[in-house]
């Protein structure tokens, strides 16, 4: 009976292990610059594999600059796979300018409890 936890266990850890090391395709990149005009809305697109139970979070933001309007998902066209609930999607963060300036955004791509994968830094000047 040990040895048949045992083995679930490691079966488990070592499926979990291979289906989070999935590349996840991102449309924005690191250290982005992004200019906009105040009260303009931008969208950022992230991509995210929800199988894997990891998502994107966003860390920090100046909410006197920039505003959170609205987080959808959508299916990811290039995913080839059945489809499922969850699957490979892309998270889009929809924001507005409300103030001139210059602010940054940092995003960490992780699965809940566990290390940060992935992160997104970019700057938004509202011009």
């Amino acid at each position: 009976m040990k040895l048949i936890r045992l083995i679930t266990f490691f079966v488990l850890v070592l499926y979990s292990c291979i289906s989070f090391g999935q590349v996840i395709e991102t449309k924005c990149y690191n250290d982005s610059v992004i200019k906009i005009t105040k009260n303009e809305q931008f969208e950022l697109s992230f991509g995210a594999c929800y199988d894997c139970g990891a998502r994107w979070f966003l860390e920090s933001i100046d909410t006197t600059g920039v505003k959170l309007i609205n987080t959808i998902n959508k299916t990811n066209p290039s995913f080839t796979g059945n489809p499922r609930a969850g699957g490979s999607v892309f998270e889009i963060w929809t924001f507005t300018g409300i103030k001139n300036g210059e602010y940054k955004l940092l995003f960490y791509y992780k699965r809940f409890g566990r290390i940060i994968q992935k992160k997104e830094l970019l700057t938004i000047i509202i011009q």
